[in-house]
């Protein structure tokens, strides 16, 4: 069993989670998330061979906010 101060963070990579796993790894007792943006800007991202877009990264941070991971 581990302690309930204990901090388990899981590092997401934006675009590749939905609501359903995010809610999965609460359940496993994930309580802290860790995801880079490097810009919200969609020509950057491309230009630096990132698999995701700014819309995907809110889609994320909305996504963490809506099941209290912090």
């Amino acid at each position: 069993m581990v302690a309930a101060a204990v901090e388990i963070t899981l590092e997401i990579n934006p675009g590749s989670i939905t609501p359903q796993t995010v809610a999965a790894f609460r359940s496993l007792g994930v309580n802290r998330a860790s995801f880079g943006v490097q810009t919200f800007d969609d020509s950057e991202l491309a230009r630096l061979g990132r698999s995701h877009n700014a819309d995907d990264a809110r889609c994320t941070f909305r996504y963490l906010r809506e099941c209290r991971l912090r």
